[in-house]
């Protein structure tokens, strides 16, 4: 969302991505994301999935940083997103290969 549907890791090649996030790097900050924000992506980036917050988890913080925007305007989608749509108009056909989980 913060990148408005780039790739998050549009400089690496596909074939190189696991070694690099093997490696402990991970996406870098957008220019329109907040610091708080970026935290909470880059928790959900951990390798192992004991480093990675929950499912129940992840729901709480961003309902907590909702609470907190300070009245900035909150993104909220008033539809069950279609992830194949977003995908396409983001870029990804069939030359990507990507996992929606």
């Amino acid at each position: 969302m913060v990148t408005l549907g780039d790739p998050p890791f549009a400089h690496i090649m596909l074939t190189e991505l696991l070694q690099y996030l093997q490696r402990g790097k991970t996406v870098k900050r957008p220019t329109n994301c907040s610091n708080t924000l970026y935290s909470i992506m880059k928790s959900c980036c951990h390798w192992t999935p004991q480093g990675r917050p929950s499912v129940t988890e992840l729901i709480r913080i961003l309902h907590v940083g909702e609470k907190s925007a300070n009245g900035s305007t909150v993104l909220r989608v008033p539809e069950p997103l279609n992830k194949e749509k977003y995908m396409r108009e983001a870029g990804y056909g069939e030359a990507f290969n990507y996992a929606v989980l």
